[in-house]
């Protein structure tokens, strides 16, 4: 079973100079969309979908983006991983007829 998500990741207080390396890690070996990404001196922000396949849940797959950045920092740093599941969002439907006469031009 498969299941489509976005997943937002922050990653702070890591080593200085290591951004490329920690978002190196990130992307490396994962079947993302790209999307947005964000690195600078204090942080690094990366927002892209991706398909979770063979049954890997979204905890397991926040620990394995924790463990690439531990690896790739050197040690510890504190990263937030936010996963939305995108195929039961709920959603308006607004429907309009060009048999509605309440329209005057």
């Amino acid at each position: 079973m498969s299941a489509y998500y976005e997943v937002d990741i922050e990653v702070t207080n890591f080593k200085k100079g290591n951004q490329k390396k920690i978002v190196k890690a990130i992307n490396e070996g994962a079947d993302w969309d790209k999307n947005h990404q964000y690195v600078a001196d204090e942080g690094i922000n990366i927002v892209r979908t991706l398909t979770l396949y063979g049954g890997t849940g979204e905890e397991e797959f926040a620990e394995e983006i924790r463990d690439k950045v531990f690896t790739a920092n050197g040690e510890s740093c504190d990263i937030e991983v936010k996963m939305t599941c995108l195929e039961d969002l709920p959603y308006n439907t607004y429907s309009f007829s060009k048999e509605e006469k309440n329209y005057e031009n």
